[in-house]
């Protein structure tokens, strides 16, 4: 009976192993800091996807692309999206004809991806700024200090 139940506990994991999933599946990674592959399989054979990459906290829709899948219902495809800011990316497959995505993948954004520059840094604004105040100070006070107009007594 012991050896039975052994038997039974142990051929429920090789079978579902040596199933092929049934279920649409999505998975996303980020190669830098500009760009995400995305690889997927059970879905629509021979259709045509469209890719929603999104701030998965904010919400913010980062890009689109449009893809083909194969004729097994695999996906493979590679884009180039800036993930600077972004902490969590997910990635959601919409089908032709509707709104909302109807496949999620996510992942973590590992790396520290910097911002793009925006402009001159604010130290160099800060510096002047102290050094002209420094100088209009010494100036002030040179033109103020009296230079022999009063008589000494």
């Amino acid at each position: 009976m012991l050896l039975l139940s052994l038997a039974f506990v142990f051929a429920i994991p090789s079978t579902a192993a040596a199933q092929s999933p049934d279920h649409l599946h999505l998975d996303v990674r980020n190669v830098g800091c500009e760009r995400v592959e995305v690889s997927g399989f059970e879905l629509p054979k021979d259709a045509r996807l469209t890719l929603r990459y999104a701030d998965a906290d904010s919400g913010r829709v980062l890009h689109t692309a449009t893809v083909r899948t194969e004729a097994d219902g695999r996906l493979v495809s590679s884009a180039r999206v800036s993930l600077a800011g972004v902490k969590n990316l997910q990635v959601g497959v919409v089908r032709p004809g509707q709104a909302k995505p109807s496949v999620f993948g996510e992942t973590m954004v590992t790396q520290r991806c910097h911002l793009p520059f925006t402009g001159p840094s604010a130290d160099q604004l800060l510096l002047a700024t102290g050094l002209a105040g420094a100088l209009l100070g010494v100036a002030l006070v040179v033109a103020t200090t009296p230079r022999g107009r009063h008589v000494r007594r």
